[in-house]
Order: C-alpha cells, then sequence, then structure tokens
C-alpha cells in the first residue's frame, strides 16, 4: 500500500476533504509507473511472430530477462525458436505517442534452476533502429514483506488481436528466502527466494517483472500462475526474486 495512501487512512477521516486529493494523488502515481513500465516490458515471440510470453528490458544496451520455459519447451526438450522477435512499446524523442519497436534476439545466457533467461537484442537491426533502451532498475527483495503492494506488467494473448499489454496490481502473500528445492539435474539441491503473490494471472505472464510499488524497481520476475511443491495453493502466483540470479545477470552485462 502507497505511503500516501496510508497516510489518507490512517491520519485523515474518510470525510476530510483533502482525503480524495490524496487518494488521486496516488492513483495517479500507480497509472505514471504503468506508462514508464510500457517502456520496458516486451513482447517475446518466435521469428515467424508467434507470441510466445513476456520479458523486460535490463540494460540499455538491449538485454532482455525472461523465464526459461518461456524460450524453452520441456516436454520436447527444445528450444521454441533458434532466434526470436521481441516487440516493446517506446517514446521517441520528438513523437507524442508511443512507437512499437520491433528487433531480433538471441539467447545469451541462461539458467535452467532458477527458470531464468537472458536474451540480447539487435538494436542495429530494430525498426526502427535504436542506440539504446530504457530499462529496469532492480532490487533485492530483502525488505519486502508480506502485505507489500506489487504491479505485475507485461502482454497476455489475445485470441483475435496481436498480445495485449496488460497491468495488474497484487500483493506479496508469502516471501519465503533459500527455500531448498532439488535441481534441474537431480543431482542436488538448489536454494531459492520465492514470492508468493495474491494476484489475478493468466497465460503468458510468465517473464513479467514484479515492481515494487514503493520504490518503483523490480524485485522479481513471474514464473508461473501456479506454486511448486509445497508452495502449491490455488489463486496464487509465484515470482522468483531477483536475488538468485544476480551473478546471471552480471555476467550478460560482461
Amino acid at each position: 500500500m502507497g505511503l500516501r495512501l496510508l497516510f489518507s487512512i490512517y491520519i485523515l477521516p474518510v470525510g476530510h476533504p483533502w482525503t480524495q486529493n490524496i487518494l488521486n494523488i496516488e492513483r495517479e502515481r500507480r497509472h505514471k509507473i504503468i506508462e514508464i513500465a510500457k517502456d520496458r516490458v516486451v513482447e517475446i515471440n518466435t521469428s515467424s511472430n508467434v507470441f510466445l510470453g513476456s520479458g523486460f528490458l535490463l540494460s540499455e544496451e538491449g538485454h532482455v530477462l525472461t523465464a526459461y520455459h518461456v524460450i524453452f519447451d520441456e516436454k520436447s526438450k527444445c528450444y521454441r525458436d533458434t532466434s526470436f522477435n521481441l516487440s516493446w512499446y517506446t517514446t521517441i524523442s520528438g513523437q507524442k505517442h508511443k512507437k512499437k519497436i520491433s528487433s531480433p534476439a538471441v539467447i545469451d545466457t541462461f539458467s535452467i534452476n532458477y527458470d531464468a533467461a537472458i536474451l540480447e537484442i539487435n538494436l542495429k537491426a530494430s525498426s526502427p533502429s535504436l542506440k539504446k533502451t530504457a530499462y529496469f532498475k532492480l532490487a533485492d527483495s530483502l525488505y519486502s514483506r508480506s502485505g507489500d503492494d506489487v504491479l505485475c506488467v507485461g502482454f497476455i494473448p489475445s485470441k483475435y488481436t496481436l498480445p495485449i499489454a496488460f497491468a495488474v496490481k497484487g500483493m506479496i502473500s508469502t516471501w519465503r528466502q533459500n527455500v531448498v528445492v532439488p535441481n534441474k539435474e537431480g543431482t542436488g539441491h538448489i536454494e531459492l527466494d520465492v514470492l508468493q503473490l495474491d494476484m489475478t494471472a493468466a497465460g503468458g505472464v510468465s517473464g513479467s517483472p514484479i515492481i515494487d510499488l514503493i520504490s518503483n524497481e523490480v524485485i522479481a520476475y513471474m514464473v508461473s500462475v501456479d506454486l511448486p511443491g509445497d508452495f502449491k495453493q490455488s489463486g496464487f502466483a509465484t515470482a522468483y526474486c531477483i536475488s538468485n540470479i544476480k551473478s546471471l545477470i552480471n555476467d550478460s552485462h560482461d
């Protein structure tokens, strides 16, 4: 819950003339966060433009984080394509409205265990051509707590049109640190920092950023609308914390 909203609820009475003004400020602040996020959230497609999922920009050089299962098919044990076509909306200098950008991308690095993949956009081949991109600031979820408000922004498939950009507000239901789970190779275990989210999620949401509504920074990435193992509980979504993949992100920037 935003600081201004807390102030309005716990200090000012409901009928106070300032209460509605403060609520309006909080609403406008949230709208601004969503508009900024839309410049940084990416629609991930195959090279033939079959929609796969969402991702988000990590650097001005065009690195994009998504969930590994967005680009890798676990059942057939192969990548969904050899290269990918990424699209996102951005504000072009001198233009009033956001413009949709498309660009080819390839896999830079990945982690199967942390369900994370980093793609690298070819900015020179983007249409229109870009020299750099806007990107999210990342944060550790160390200070996140149950009850904190978060925002998920990404793309979902549509039966009749192109994928649709969406934004959904939710709340951290549970934050669990150093959860021990078997690794994918079956040779041992890994530790995960996991957020259980109380929010509505749909297909295509995997790879979307989870944005802290106080700091406006990304603290996690969506991996599933279901919870694995002992997390499994209907109506909740799962996100893996950025803290799990700090070394992966650093390697991609080198």
